[in-house]
Parts: C-alpha cells; structure tokens; sequence
C-alpha cells in the first residue's frame, strides 16, 4: 500500500507500510508505521559497499571514525550491518557486532546507525535497529549495548521506544567533550 508523503513538499514520495515487532522488551507492542521505499534487510556484503555508509555516517553523526573503524565491525560482523537502499543512494545503516562479554554473556553491540535527514521520522531507524537486533537474537545474543550523545534526543527517544534503559552516564565521552548513555536492552 503505498501514500503521498506530506513532508516531501516538491515531490510526491511512495510509502510503504511496515510492521516493526518489537517483541525485545516486556510490554512492547509491534506497530505499523509509514516508511519510504528502502530495503533495510540488504546485509553488508562487501568492500564497495564501505563508502555509501562512511559518506553517510561522517555526515550524520559527530564522532569522525577511521576507515580501519568500519573495516574492523563491517570484515568481522558483517552479517549484523545493514544498509537501507533507495536505487544506489544509501539512505540509512546500521553497524554492530556481536562477541562474549567479559562475564561470558553473548552481547551485541550497536557501533552506528544513521538515516539521511530527509528520511528521519518515518521509522526507518526503527526498523533498521529491530532488523538487527532480530539477527543478534537469532544467534543467541542476551543483551546489547550502545552509547548515544546526551544532547541526540532523537537517538534517545529511539532507543527509548524500543525498550532500551539508561544503564550508566559518561561523561566527556565523545571528542567534542560531550557526555553519552550507555544504553541497554536484555533480549
């Protein structure tokens, strides 16, 4: 099914409707939310792929990262990054891995998400999260974890919606001296 977007004023934008089962969390409900036409379940697959996510994480988060960054997540956990496409353009991503904590607990790790300005508020974010974290959950993971930018309240409203809790502050976290949450999920 398919709608005109009221927040594209120059063009009409195709919709499409989405299920997001956010069964992570005690109490969460699934829901149908509005999104663009973007294929978030398009895995990581290769090294051509690098500069779609690097061009759009640079633009869109405030911590810079080295190409040997997203080699290290996207060559290791490949299979738990995912690109949103619209025709070539990537319009969101999500990187993260999965590895044995300390404690021996199967924990994943959200390293990066990112979605094009134009593309935010439809669900697209949520939808790339709950596709990544349906893969975590289906190779055994218990928990997982991120930091979001204290001052990011769209990343925190996100993250909130989704079932995530507010394990721990720290503090000049970031380059730009700024704090962050640690921000956990049990799955």
């Amino acid at each position: 099914m398919f709608a005109s977007s009221s927040k594209h004023s120059d063009q009409s934008v195709p919709l499409r409707m989405i299920r997001i089962e956010n069964g992570f969390s005690p109490g969460a409900k699934s829901s149908v939310v509005r999104c663009p036409p973007c294929f978030p379940s398009n895995r990581y697959k290769k090294e051509d792929q690098l500069p779609l996510i690097q061009a759009l994480i640079d633009t869109d988060l405030s911590e810079p990262y080295s190409v040997f960054t997203y080699r290290y997540f996207l060559n290791q956990w490949p299979q738990f990054s995912f690109l949103a496409m619209d025709g070539d353009d990537c319009v969101g991503c999500i990187v993260c891995k999965l590895e044995k904590s300390a404690n021996n607990v199967l924990r994943g790790y959200i390293a990066m998400l990112a979605v094009r300005k134009d593309r935010r508020k439809c669900g697209l974010g949520s939808e790339l999260v709950c596709t990544a974290l349906q893969r975590m959950k289906e190779s055994g993971c218990e928990e997982v974890v991120l930091e979001a930018e204290e001052s990011n309240r769209g990343a925190l409203r996100l993250y909130g919606n989704l079932g995530f809790i507010r394990a721990k502050r720290l503090e000049k976290y970031y380059l730009n001296g700024s704090d962050a949450f640690r921000l956990k999920m049990t799955l």
